[in-house]
C-alpha cells in the first residue's frame, strides 16, 4: 500500500448511519466538534455507513445485511435532485488485518466499495478501514480531514496516515517450485460442473492431477443415461468429464450443497470410510451469477450470491480441520467470477478475508 495524502478542505453536513450500541452518536458528536453540522440523511451533504456487527449473527447474516443496507442507501441517495449531491463513504474495522470474528461480515463491504465506485461515481467517497477497538479518538482528526475529498478507493488508517491499495510489479526469484499435482491424491473442485470448475478440472489435470472430485448441487443422471439425455446444458457437462477420463482421470462426481457443513463433512467421512485416496487440494469455484445493478439488488440477491462463496467457505475449512487434512493440503485457491461486477466480488473478498484470517493454510 502507498500513503495517501489529504488537501484540508472546510466541513459540512453530515449524517452517520449505522453504528450499534451508540457508536455511531460517538462518532457523531466528535465530527460535529470537529466542525461537521450534524444533518438528517435526506439532506447532509456527506454520508457515513458506519459498519458494525450485531451480537450473535452468524457471519453470512452479517455480511448479506451490511450489503442490503449499504445498498439501500446508495439506492436513496442516487434519487437525489442534482442541486442536492451527497457523498457516500463506508467505515470498516481491522478488515486490512482480519484479526477479529467482525472482519468476515464486514470485508464483503470492500468487494461492494468496488461495485459503488463503478456504478455510481458521482456519489461515491471511499471506504476508510480504521482499527479496532471502540474509541474513535484516534482517528477523528484523520477522518475530518478526509471526507470533503473523495478518494473512490479504499483506504487504511494506521497510526494518522491514511494507505491505498497499489499495484507494484513482482520482481524477485519465485518463493516456491511451481505446482505439481500428486498422481497419487485426490483433488476437489466446488462448482466443478460449471464451465469455471471444468476449466480449473483441465488446469489440474495438466499439472499431474489423476483423481478429481467435481462438488455441485446439481446431480448428474446415471451414467447408464448419459447418451440419452437431450438436455444441452447436461451433455456439456458429460462431454467434459469424458474428455478428462479420456486423459486417464477418474472424477467422482458429488451432488452437495457446498454452504451445508454437515454435507461436506458426510462426504469427507464417506472417503474415508471407503479408503478413497486422501483430498491434497481444494479449489473453491462455487458461485452465482447474478447481473444486477446494486440499486436493483435485493436481500435475498445478496444472500444466493454469497452462500456459496461464504458459507461454502466455512464449511470447507471446518470439514477440513475436523478431518484433519490441513496439514496435508498442497493448496487451497479460491476462484471468483469477478467479470461480472454485479454483485460478484463481494462475497470473494469477504472469501479472501476468511482464508487470511482462519485458516491457517499458506
Amino acid at each position: 500500500m502507498h500513503l495517501y495524502l489529504v488537501l484540508h478542505i472546510a466541513a459540512g453536513t453530515l449524517a452517520i448511519v449505522g453504528g450499534a450500541g451508540g457508536a455511531g452518536d460517538d462518532l457523531q458528536g466528535r465530527l460535529a466538534a470537529a466542525g461537521y453540522t450534524p444533518a438528517g440523511m435526506a439532506e447532509a451533504r456527506y454520508v457515513l455507513y458506519l459498519a458494525e456487527p450485531q451480537a450473535g449473527e452468524a457471519d453470512i447474516d452479517g455480511a448479506v445485511r451490511l450489503s442490503t443496507e449499504v445498498g439501500d442507501l446508495v439506492r436513496l441517495l442516487a434519487d437525489r435532485d442534482d442541486q442536492q449531491p451527497a457523498t457516500l463513504w463506508i467505515i470498516t474495522r481491522s478488515v486490512r488485518e482480519a484479526d477479529s470474528e467482525e472482519a468476515l461480515p464486514q470485508s464483503c463491504l470492500w468487494g461492494l466499495a468496488r461495485v459503488i465506485a463503478a456504478e455510481q461515481p458521482d456519489l461515491w467517497g471511499g471506504l476508510v478501514d480504521i482499527p479496532g477497538g471502540d474509541d474513535f479518538g484516534a482517528c477523528v482528526a484523520a477522518l475530518s480531514t478526509v471526507l470533503p475529498t473523495a478518494a473512490k478507493s479504499i483506504l487504511v488508517l494506521r497510526n494518522g496516515e491514511f494507505l491505498t491499495p497499489a499495484l507494484v510489479p513482482v520482481s524477485g526469484q519465485p518463493v516456491r517450485e511451481p505446482l505439481r499435482c500428486r498422481p497419487d491424491a485426490a483433488y476437489l473442485i466446488t462448482g466443478g460442473l460449471g464451465a469455471l470448475g471444468l476449466l480449473m478440472a483441465d488446469w489440474l489435470v495438466d499439472r499431474g492431477a489423476r483423481r478429481l472430485v467435481l462438488v455441485g448441487r446439481t446431480a448428474l443422471p446415471p451414467r447408464h443415461d448419459w447418451d440419452s439425455d437431450n438436455d444441452t446444458d447436461v451433455r456439456q457437462k458429460i462431454a467434459a468429464i469424458r474428455a478428462l477420463e479420456m486423459r486417464g482421470v477418474s472424477v467422482d462426481v458429488v451432488a452437495l450443497d457446498v454452504g451445508s457443513p454437515g454435507a461436506v463433512q458426510v462426504l469427507l467421512a464417506t472417503r474415508d470410510r471407503d479408503g478413497a485416496p486422501p483430498i491434497r487440494g481444494v479449489i473453491h469455484a462455487a458461485g452465482v451469477t447474478e447481473s444486477k445493478l446494486l440499486t436493483e439488488t435485493a436481500d435475498t440477491t445478496f444472500r444466493r450470491v454469497m452462500w456459496p462463496k461464504i458459507a461454502g467457505g466455512q464449511a470447507l475449512q471446518a470439514a477440513s480441520i475436523g478431518n484433519r487434512i490441513v496439514d496435508s493440503l498442497q493448496y487451497v485457491l479460491i476462484v471468483g467470477q469477478n467479470i461480472a461486477p454485479r454483485p460478484q466480488g463481494v462475497e470473494v473478498q469477504a472469501l479472501r478475508t476468511l482464508i487470511h484470517a482462519r485458516s491457517g493454510i499458506q
